[in-house]
């Protein structure tokens, strides 16, 4: 049976004493500072926010920016334009780390850390416009270095992974398909594609995604104002609905996990002052946090 979570109910917030974006992506709790990092891929700025304080702070970088994560020394590691480069909050010196010989028109877009800290990142051609050229690709970090694991993919999206650690999961947003992997953490390698979920082109498209504890998987879906809620074996089993048309990417936070961050992007049509924000709705279920990097796999 469907089960309906209706986002605007007494659970649900939306966090408007922080800026809005013109493109927040990237939702990423650390559970060691309990703070929230995302990024306004077009504003060119990294958000921090702390809601033990309620106050946020932000990070101007100097391109396209289009995912950041922590890595275990407590730095940023972010997709800034077609490299990955190493920054602080406090100190926002770009140090590039690599970056790959790829298409001259493409940038990073989505990426994710495995359970064991392995940083995977995707690309997409800079014009959204010819990103359905597939040029983009899925990248592993390896022991310094990226390596393509997944060639012709047209919008690199969200990533994530069983509570096992067994299968990822992985958003190829204009094949409006999330496939799934076997997945190996000691080695890092991911097999046996297959079509987890495809969402009908007329609900929407996936986005970012993100992995609870009992191993459900939440889908942004864009233009379709919801979070998709699949079971492990890829049948739906709920919906939260968004207020504002393109939900973006979500994640699990909190002190216990049960907080589900969701960023969004507003539309050309649409006049929503609430587009742009990062909302929150309380889950029963606990999330899995998000991993910090281990730059030395």
């Amino acid at each position: 049976m469907l089960r309906c979570w209706m986002f605007e109910n007494q659970s649900c917030a939306i966090l408007d004493h922080l800026p809005r974006s013109r493109l927040a992506e990237g939702p990423y709790w650390d559970a060691e500072t309990h703070r929230m990092i995302w990024v306004d891929i077009v504003g060119h700025v990294i958000h921090r926010y702390d809601p033990r304080t309620a106050q946020g702070t932000t990070c101007p970088v100097s391109d396209v920016v289009g995912f950041a994560v922590l890595a275990t020394d407590g730095r940023l590691v972010a997709g800034i334009g077609g490299g990955i480069y190493d920054l602080a909050f406090d100190e926002p010196t770009e140090t590039l780390l690599t970056q790959p010989g790829m298409h001259g028109a493409n940038r990073f877009n989505d990426a994710k850390c495995d359970p064991r800290g392995r940083l995977w990142a995707g690309t997409m051609h800079r014009d959204a416009t010819r990103d359905r050229e597939a040029t983009g690709a899925l990248y592993r970090w390896h022991h310094g270095q990226l390596e393509e694991v997944e060639p012709h993919i047209s919008l690199a999206n969200g990533l994530g992974w069983s509570s096992s650690g067994d299968t990822m999961y992985f958003s190829d947003t204009h094949q409006g398909t999330v496939w799934a992997y076997d997945y190996d953490l000691v080695t890092g390698s991911a097999s046996n594609r297959r079509a987890f979920i495809v969402v009908p082109i007329e609900v929407g498209v996936p986005d970012g995604l993100c992995v609870d504890g009992a191993g459900r998987v939440y889908v942004a879906i864009w233009r379709g104002s919801c979070i998709r809620v699949y079971a492990p074996s890829g049948d739906i089993e709920g919906i939260i609905k968004v207020p504002v048309r393109n939900p973006t990417s979500c994640c699990f936070g909190g002190a216990d996990l049960k907080t589900l961050f969701v960023t969004t992007m507003p539309s050309s049509n649409e006049n929503d002052p609430r587009s742009g924000s990062l909302f929150a709705v309380t889950m029963d279920t606990p999330g899995q946090p998000s991993e910090r990097m281990n730059r030395s796999l």
